[in-house]
């Protein structure tokens, strides 16, 4: 899968990847993705702590944005039609907020979340949040508040040293 990842596609979905690739086999990578039970958690504090030895810098920055993915489908979890900043217009797409961290030495991603709309959490959503594998106990978070979850660890922890946390108008409220 991460092979797949890396190949210049145009588009990256499972069964391109697996075909573009020597002995790609789809069902596994559809497992691997779709049942592979794994909490990411870990990972993500391991590789802020390796950012803060090789990019850390006491004047860096944390940079808050949104990221959004045109989708054609309506079956991946938090696809909508919603504002879609990489087309700059209203479209069917998934949106993210991402954590990046910046200094005089470069620049890395250290996290991020999925943003679901409102009506994922509709009765109207219900069977799909299931198939999609959406906790039950999750609840609509705006964009804010999924980046000020992923900014508390960091200034509670103090793991990256930083000056400054940066974001746009739509972050800055």
């Amino acid at each position: 899968y991460m092979h797949g990842q890396m190949l210049k596609l145009e588009r990256k979905s499972i069964e391109s990847m697996a075909s573009n690739l020597e002995g790609g086999n789809v069902q596994a990578m559809q497992q691997f993705i779709s049942d592979s039970p794994w909490d990411d958690t870990a990972v993500i504090h391991v590789h802020q702590q390796e950012v803060a030895k090789t990019l850390g810098h006491k004047e860096g920055a944390l940079i808050v944005d949104g990221c959004d993915f045109p989708k054609q489908g309506h079956n991946s979890v938090g696809v909508a039609s919603q504002h879609c900043g990489a087309l700059g217009k209203t479209a069917n797409c998934q949106a993210c907020v991402l954590l990046v961290y910046a200094s005089d030495k470069g620049h890395t991603l250290v996290d991020r979340r999925l943003f679901l709309p409102e009506q994922w959490f509709s009765p109207e959503y219900a069977d799909l949040r299931k198939e999609c594998g959406v906790p039950e106990d999750l609840t609509p978070r705006t964009k804010n508040v999924l980046g000020w979850s992923m900014l508390a660890p960091l200034l509670d922890e103090e793991i990256l040293p930083f000056q400054w946390i940066l974001g746009d108008e739509a972050f800055g409220r």
